[in-house]
């Protein structure tokens, strides 16, 4: 991996994500994007390593244009299977972005895990300096009861925890 690569995330989860999937291009599910670019989990995935995926964000997402499809909506009101199935990341996707603030618990509440959908590996905002542990706890009985495994725990920026980082073996 050359040296000059600009990797767009807030602390490093677009490398790490590279980092945990074997050469090739691969499908990113990207719940909570933000700006398109700027602090982008998925920006250089897409741009300099050919990955494809959705997009998804309550807001007005600013910045250059991407070739990845996305849903302006709030998370919480999306019916992930038909969602999941209609851009083709049934039944897994390779990477999962999730940041949606205060929503973590009732969007991981929806994806369809129980129905068979997985991801290899994800970064997760829990927001736990903001929000207390429940929402880091509940996500963790979750995925811990679907096989993942936490790759880092509490993740944090500038002394703040703010996000598991997670693996399926």
């Amino acid at each position: 991996m050359p040296d000059s690569i600009q990797w767009q995330s807030q602390v490093g989860q677009d490398r790490w994500a590279f980092e945990q999937l074997p050469a090739g291009p691969h499908i990113f599910l990207d719940i909570g994007c933000g700006h398109s670019k700027d602090r982008s989990n998925t920006w250089t995935l897409e741009t300099t390593y050919g990955w494809t995926g959705l997009r998804v964000d309550s807001g007005q997402v600013q910045g250059p244009a991407r070739n990845s499809p996305l849903i302006t909506a709030n998370a919480i009101q999306i019916n992930w299977l038909t969602a999941l199935k209609a851009h083709n990341l049934w039944p897994s996707v390779d990477y999962l972005s999730l940041d949606v603030d205060q929503d973590t618990m009732e969007v991981l509440a929806i994806l369809p895990f129980n129905l068979g959908w997985s991801f290899k590996c994800a970064t997760i905002e829990h927001d736990s300096y903001r929000f207390g542990h429940e929402p880091r706890d509940y996500m963790r009985k979750l995925l811990l009861g679907y096989g993942y495994t936490i790759a880092h725990k509490d993740v944090s920026d500038q002394g703040l925890e703010f996000e598991d980082w997670w693996l399926k073996p």
